[in-house]
């Protein structure tokens, strides 16, 4: 295993390590990957490499944001009136998503937040008065039925005669 070196002193930090601890930084890691990395111990880096890695790190986010928000937007080329970059609908929704506070929402919202209980009870409420509507109609329908059938004529009997009946 390597072994861990302990920076004591400013002058310990060369251009060198700076750069590694920056590119650790805008890649990502963590102090402790950083620690591993470059081969300084994690105290040593947090103190004396902090602002560097922060540094980079929020370069880092900076850069991938502008890319993120110019594929979200698009760029359109003022001249030719054509896109450069079209506007891309994914990179739309996790910006908004991400900065916008933006959620996708499929579920059923009531009007003011009730305990699960009343939820529960409005909707037993509301299906049953469907219920109820739909054995009205049902009702009537049946009602309407028999009265319909007495009032219309007899009809001719099927099968094409020519309507002579047969005596018994």
């Amino acid at each position: 295993m390597a072994e861990v070196i302990r920076i004591r002193k400013r002058a310990d930090i060369t251009p060198d390590l700076i750069k590694k601890v920056r590119e650790c930084g805008m890649a990502g890691m963590n102090m402790a990957q950083a620690s591993v990395l470059t081969g300084i111990d994690e105290a040593s880096l947090r103190r004396w490499l902090a602002a560097e890695f922060n540094t980079a790190k929020a370069q880092a986010i900076k850069n991938v944001a502008a890319m993120v928000y110019n594929q979200a937007c698009g760029e359109l080329d003022m001249n030719t009136g054509e896109w450069v970059i079209r506007p891309h609908f994914g990179s739309q929704c996790f910006y908004l998503k991400c900065q916008g506070g933006w959620k996708e929402t499929t579920g059923i919202v009531f009007e003011e937040a009730k305990t699960s209980d009343d939820n529960a009870e409005r909707l037993r409420a509301m299906i049953e008065a469907r219920f109820k509507r739909l054995g009205d109609m049902r009702k009537k329908r049946a009602a309407k039925a028999p009265a319909e059938q007495a009032a219309e004529p007899a009809k001719p009997p099927e099968g094409g005669g020519n309507g002579a009946s047969i005596p018994s």
